[in-house]
């Protein structure tokens, strides 16, 4: 398979995360860690969290809304593209060089669930769109209207499926291949149409990336925000990985 270069040109943004967790590797403190390859969880495995010696997986991502919207639609929440995991290639090489990490898979088809929210009015919002858009790779029209799924004040869950084509890069990764476990030491990336989204993204601010530039400036791609969990049984969700606003490419897994 030939990986994508993730971070395209490496801005500020992109190499704080990164740095952090090489320096923190060094004062042997941790960052997660493995740079397996991917597994397959056991059938009931707990909830994901780790014994000695047993690395954590995890099955399922769940992506919700942080607070409940006033009024919908004009307040639809979060628009989401796709969700893709990364994973370091070897373990000897830095985490900070970006040929180190390659895509392992993208949400799912047929995996991705959407559980609407208590507002009937959000409710109708998102579901006059498909939760299906999620799946495959970035994949928003030019305008950017369609192509990705309107969170709401719902709640998302699905599954990150392999590349089953030879190109493992998130403009062309199918996800159609088997589901694949989230293990400590991997990366999601949310893809949310954003500012990144334009061709006048600002590299050394946004988690500028493959996604830049797919839209025309009549996109309005404002940032919303979402909270990403964890779980091994679909529903679970026993990882918490914390609240985002926007595309974050470099959200790491402990």
């Amino acid at each position: 398979m030939v990986s994508d270069n993730r971070f395209g040109i490496l801005g500020l943004r992109g190499l704080r995360p990164l740095l952090t967790c090489a320096i923190a590797a060094l004062a042997a403190t941790g960052c997660g860690g493995s740079g397996s390859a991917s597994s397959t969880a056991a059938d009931g495995a707990g909830d994901g969290s780790s014994d000695a010696g047993v690395i954590a997986k995890w099955r399922y991502v769940t992506l919700e809304r942080t607070a409940q919207a006033a009024t919908c639609p004009a307040n639809s929440g979060a628009e989401i593209d796709t969700v893709a995991v990364y994973r370091v290639v070897s373990a000897k090489r830095a985490k900070t060089e970006a040929s180190n990490w390659k895509l392992v898979g993208v949400a799912k088809p047929d995996s991705v669930v959407y559980l609407p929210g208590a507002a009937s009015a959000c409710q109708a919002t998102s579901l006059a769109s498909d939760p299906s858009a999620v799946a495959g790779p970035v994949n928003v029209n030019p305008s950017g209207t369609s192509g990705f799924f309107r969170l709401s004040d719902g709640r998302l869950q699905l599954q990150i499926g392999a590349c089953s084509s030879g190109t493992a890069d998130i403009l062309h990764c199918d996800g159609a291949g088997p589901a694949i476990d989230i293990v400590a030491g991997d990366q999601i990336a949310v893809f949310e149409v954003d500012q990144t989204y334009l061709a006048s993204c600002d590299w050394k601010t946004m988690a500028c990336g493959p996604q830049t530039g797919s839209v025309t400036a009549a996109c309005p791609c404002a940032a919303d925000s979402y909270i990403v969990r964890l779980g091994v049984q679909p529903g679970q969700m026993t990882q918490d990985l914390g609240s985002h606003v926007g595309s974050e490419l470099f959200i790491n897994v402990k």
